[in-house]
Parts: structure tokens; C-alpha cells; sequence
């Protein structure tokens, strides 16, 4: 089971959910992830939850680079290129107006996009 989802629900209710989605077939499956795409487009997150003006994919991009994932790690976990990561990065960096890594940590821990525990 993945980590950031115990830590995120804990134990028993990522494992309950778990066994709930190995129980859905394929069709089932389709289904469910159709609804939660629809319901995601309908409530976009508010500009104000996404400080810096940062774009929601870029504050993913930069929890993960505050969790000390590289561009390669980052590429592999949302499925996008090795460089496409890396311009992300960069966008980000640019929009908070910082040069590197430790300064976008510091700067994503100062406003609340992530905790000081990097979650």
C-alpha cells in the first residue's frame, strides 16, 4: 500500500478502500473514474488554494520537490516525461520567484502548500 495514502487516511481505511477497488471490474472501474474526472472538473480548486498562481499541476510539481524527488522521480509518478517535470520545475521556480530547490522547500513550507514535515 502506497505510503502517502496511509499517511493521508490512515491504515484501515486506505486498506478498506483498497480491497473496495480490487473488488470493481474493469467496467466498474471505468465508471467510477469517469465520475471523479467529471466531479474534478466541476469543482476546480479555487485560485486562492493554489498561492504563487501556481496551476494545480504545478503545485504537485512542487510537493513532490519539496519531498525531495528528483525531475526523473517526479516524471515517473505523474506519468510525464523526464522533461516535462524538469519545465515544470522551472515554471514553478520562476512563478515564486526562487532559483533553486531548498529556496522553493522553504518558500511551498512558508506558504502552506506543504507542512514542515514535506506532506
Amino acid at each position: 500500500m502506497g505510503s502517502r495514502l496511509t499517511r493521508r487516511l490512515g491504515t484501515k481505511r486506505a486498506e478498506e478502500l483498497s480491497l473496495a477497488g480490487a473488488l470493481l471490474d474493469l467496467n466498474e472501474t471505468a465508471l467510477y473514474a469517469q465520475r471523479q474526472i467529471d466531479l474534478a472538473r466541476r469543482s476546480p480548486i479555487p485560485r486562492q488554494e493554489r498561492p504563487g498562481g501556481l496551476s494545480r499541476r504545478e503545485v504537485e510539481v512542487l510537493r513532490l520537490v519539496a519531498d525531495g524527488r528528483t525531475a526523473r522521480e517526479i516524471a515517473a509518478q505523474l506519468f510525464i516525461s523526464s522533461r516535462t517535470a524538469e519545465h515544470h520545475i522551472q515554471h514553478v521556480y520562476t512563478k515564486i520567484g526562487v532559483s533553486g530547490r531548498a529556496a522553493a522547500t522553504r518558500w511551498a513550507v512558508k506558504d502552506n502548500v506543504v507542512d514542515a514535515a514535506g506532506r
